[in-house]
């Protein structure tokens, strides 16, 4: 997060291990906290924790600029490895504009699996703190969710709020997420973004889920980014699905299905007729349009990725989702059929790509940790 104090002085949290360009998630002595205090021109490293330690989320108090707080992030990635938690994840708080910092510990958890940190605080009251702890998993299980912290007195002491029914809202990947946004007026209401979206009106006495897949035909999963725009009563919402408000504080939802951004993966032109066109889409299955590319349909759910269309017959569609999951239709995506369950225990990637023969459009090949093929 890059937030500014009161100009000249900027401030930004850094993930980077090393100068930009090269592989940023290995060890490195680049990560922490910066300040600059010439908009820009120049920076200072403020805070540093380790070299596999990331400032992952930065906040300032409204009214005095030289307080603010930081969350680290133990965090690691290489080709075929990964750690998202450790014991140096932590809070930390400044109150002379980043010169000193002291982290806080009286009543958050410190040990190997502390996570991805998000903190947020109260414009109205901001000794009112919250902080979204995710999990590093260790073993098998299926959540990462670590809890929910609250501080009402700037971080002095903390209280885990009654967040036990949010275990799976992160699933096994919490690391993705981690924005938790307190409301600007009332410090009891805050929203927590995981793959579900939960909110509490009391202070974290009790959180309601008010989003998730159980009513992702109307907001999709996968939350990111919540802002508040008081004056209009209106909550904003990014996630995998784009961008959402809400004017009832999260009762209903409108989306706003009109930004041309979405990330496909492959795109596909059907032979024998150019106006239909097709493709894998990142979190928002395989899509279609024919002939209005202002006008796109989902004809396959999950990640698309990998789509082919028969040379000779437009009906005949193949398509994927994660993990190498391919599906067959025959009548243009009314129906599919699962297929491929030869290399389903093989090792797959999250994109696993197919194509068909140019020559033989019966014959497809597809690869997992090797090539796999149908006649």
């Amino acid at each position: 997060r890059l937030i500014s104090a009161r100009f000249p002085t900027f401030w930004l949290s850094s993930e980077a291990s090393v100068p930009v360009g090269q592989f940023s998630r290995m060890a490195g002595p680049f990560r922490g906290i910066y300040r600059s205090q010439d908009a820009g021109e120049s920076w200072d490293r403020v805070l540093f924790v380790t070299d596999s330690t990331s400032g992952i989320d930065l906040i300032q108090h409204p009214t005095n600029p030289n307080i603010l707080y930081a969350s680290m992030w133990e965090r690691i990635r290489g080709l075929n490895y990964r750690r998202s938690g450790g014991p140096s994840s932590g809070i930390y708080k400044t109150i002379d504009g980043g010169d000193t910092w002291t982290e806080l510990t009286n009543g958050l958890p410190q040990h190997e699996y502390v996570g991805r940190i998000g903190i947020d605080l109260s414009d109205s009251n901001p000794e009112v703190i919250y902080a979204f702890y995710d999990k590093q998993m260790s073993g098998d299980e299926e959540n990462s969710f670590l809890g929910i912290y609250k501080t009402i007195n700037g971080g002095i002491s903390w209280v885990q709020t009654n967040d036990q029914n949010l275990e799976g809202m992160n699933r096994s990947f919490g690391w993705y997420f981690g924005q938790i946004r307190v409301d600007p007026i009332n410090p009891d209401i805050a929203f927590a973004l995981g793959v579900e979206m939960v909110k509490t009106i009391n202070g974290g006495n009790s959180w309601d889920i008010i989003s998730g897949y159980f009513n992702s035909d109307i907001i999709h999963v996968d939350n990111h980014a919540l802002f508040f725009l008081p004056q209009q009563n209106t909550i904003w919402i990014g996630n995998d699905g784009g961008l959402y408000n809400t004017l009832d504080g999260g009762e209903t939802w409108n989306h706003f299905n009109n930004i041309p951004l979405t990330q496909f993966y492959k795109m596909e032109i059907d032979p024998t007729n150019p106006d239909i066109i097709l493709g894998g889409t990142q979190d928002n299955g395989t899509i279609q349009t024919v002939g209005d590319p202002d006008n796109w349909e989902k004809i396959l759910g999950g990640d698309g990725f990998y789509a082919e269309i028969h040379p000779d017959n437009s009906n005949i569609i193949y398509a994927e989702y994660q993990w190498g999951q391919i599906h067959k239709t025959t009548n243009g995506g009314g129906n599919w059929e699962g297929i491929g369950y030869e290399f389903r225990e093989d090792r797959t990637n999250w994109s696993t790509p197919f194509i068909m023969d140019n020559t033989n459009p019966n014959i497809l090949l597809i690869g997992t940790f090797r090539i796999w093929k149908t006649i």
